[in-house]
């Protein structure tokens, strides 16, 4: 039996408990006062008689009249006894039953109140009013009821500045490639800039920035509906690392940055996993490290084995990671090393499909002063 199911039996016995309680001192009490008022002889003939008994006959044998007063003065005040003892029954049954419904009334206030406070404070969330939270005391149902709601209320109000947040990012994050593309294509209109391949190839990068920021907008949100599906299989993720750091050879080689390949000596090493989706995650990460890796500068990509998971790192020399980045480094939009050609939701992707994956995905700083992204998935 739960705690709240004992609580409403106990209250059920104490509102029981009280009023038989009542009834019998008020009873015994009445007639102690009324027996010890008897004169003494008609005490001793009642204590002789049961308190159920019915009251004594009255006989009247021949010649003895003073016999019959005596007999008619103990019948008068037997049944003025029992009289008194009705209606003591019949009051202490009604002040028994005055006290069981206050306290019963009391008990249900106590457990019911919590509810309906939660349940006006639910009205008001419905309402909109995320603001609203309910006192919490004690540590009964009810009570963790409250604290659930609490947090719950937390939860959603947290959610909606984040959406109105993410609104206003995405807002800022599409007018300023459109803006930038504007003004040039003006530009051009007006003759102020001629059409040439290189400045074609300007617009061409807004298109691709403007294109990879829905992409990711939409990837997102099939995230948040519930709605993005991965397709399992035993991958080798050796190979899988190979190709992705294949994909940016030429892009690092052309920075100057050397791009290196720490692979353990096991033959394979196989995960279950969406090959797709996982060499997206690679890609943003190498993407992004490129991105703020300086000239003569290395990244080195590195998988390891570890119990019964498998360790995927992507290390650099870039400028590191402040304490406000490794915090905030997976939120949405948040770009301090994502702020030079990049949409802001490229780390965001990464922490949502490696934890679709059953994983998790962490970033530090590593010894040489960059950054070191870090991703644990079960071993397949």
């Amino acid at each position: 039996m739960n705690r709240l199911g004992t609580r409403l039996v106990l209250a059920m016995m104490a509102v029981v408990v009280v009023a038989l309680t009542t009834f019998t001192v008020f009873q015994v009490v009445t007639a102690v006062r009324v027996f010890h008022a008897l004169p003494q002889d008609v005490r001793e003939r009642v204590q002789r008689r049961p308190f159920l008994a019915p009251p004594p006959r009255l006989e009247r044998p021949a010649g003895m009249m003073e016999e019959t007063l005596e007999q008619r003065r103990f019948l008068a005040l037997f049944e003025r006894f029992r009289t008194v003892q009705r209606d003591a029954t019949l009051l202490s049954i009604a002040i028994a039953t005055v006290l069981g419904v206050l306290l019963a009334w009391w008990l249900s206030r106590t457990i019911a109140k919590p509810i309906e406070e939660v349940s006006a404070a639910a009205a008001r969330v419905a309402q909109g009013d995320l603001d609203v939270r309910v006192n919490t005391k004690g540590n009964s149902e009810t009570a963790e009821l409250a604290r659930n709601f609490n947090q719950m209320a937390v939860s959603l109000e947290n959610y909606e500045l984040e959406r109105k947040a993410m609104i206003a990012d995405i807002a800022h994050e599409l007018r300023t490639p459109l803006t930038a593309m504007q003004g040039r294509l003006e530009a051009i209109i007006d003759g102020l800039l001629p059409f040439e391949a290189g400045e074609a190839e300007r617009l061409h990068r807004q298109t691709e920035l403007l294109s990879r920021l829905v992409n990711d907008l939409r990837i997102l949100s099939l995230a948040d509906a519930g709605k993005l599906s991965l397709r399992k299989q035993d991958v080798d993720l050796k190979t899988l690392l190979r190709e992705s750091v294949a994909e940016y050879a030429d892009r690092a080689t052309n920075k100057g940055v050397k791009l290196e390949l720490d692979l353990p000596e096991a033959a394979s090493l196989s995960a279950s996993i969406d090959p797709d989706r996982m060499a997206q995650v690679l890609g943003n990460l190498l993407d992004n490290a490129l991105r703020v890796t300086p000239s003569n500068g290395w990244i080195r990509v590195g998988l390891s084995r570890e119990a019964d998971e498998l360790r995927l790192s992507v290390a650099d020399t870039g400028p590191g990671l402040s304490a406000e980045a490794k915090q905030h480094a997976f939120d949405r939009f948040y770009q301090e090393r994502d702020s030079k050609g990049g949409s802001g939701l490229g780390l965001a992707i990464v922490k949502m499909l490696v934890e679709l994956h059953g994983g998790s995905v962490s970033a530090e700083n590593h010894a040489q002063g960059g950054a070191q992204f870090e991703i644990s998935l079960p071993l397949g």
